[in-house]
């Protein structure tokens, strides 16, 4: 099982908050794609994309426990 994250910082116009996406691959299959908009403001780029990366894993987890 794979995560792979992005996320788009201050995208949302009117209040300046980002949002997280996460894609879920097994054996080069995506299983789900995941977009979220953040509920904190990122003060930075960086910020933004460990929100995104804390989103993936919390999806991995998730995943992981439906597939056990």
């Amino acid at each position: 099982l794979e995560v792979l994250t992005d996320s788009d910082w201050a995208g949302d116009k009117r209040t300046r908050k980002s949002t997280s996406c996460a894609v879920l691959v097994l054996d080069d299959c995506a299983l789900c794609c995941i977009c979220r908009g953040q509920s904190v403001r990122a003060q930075s780029s960086g910020e933004a994309e460990v929100y995104a990366a804390v989103t993936g894993m919390k999806e991995t987890i998730h995943v992981q426990e439906l597939l056990a």
